[in-house]
């Protein structure tokens, strides 16, 4: 699983990530998304693209 999260989301802080990943399915990670807020698909295409073309192979 791939979790992306916006590091300037103002409802849920990129602290509420700490320690996720060891929750998750194994192979799983977290990612911060420089500049993305709540949305961080709409205001950080690029930077949400990248992750998720790597996670996908």
């Amino acid at each position: 699983m791939l979790v992306l999260a916006g590091a300037d989301d103002g409802c849920v802080t990129p602290d509420n990530y700490a320690g996720a990943a060891t929750g998750l399915a194994p192979g799983s990670r977290v990612e911060i998304v420089a500049g993305g807020g709540h949305f961080p698909q709409l205001d950080s295409t690029d930077e949400v693209a990248a992750p998720a073309l790597d996670w996908l192979g």
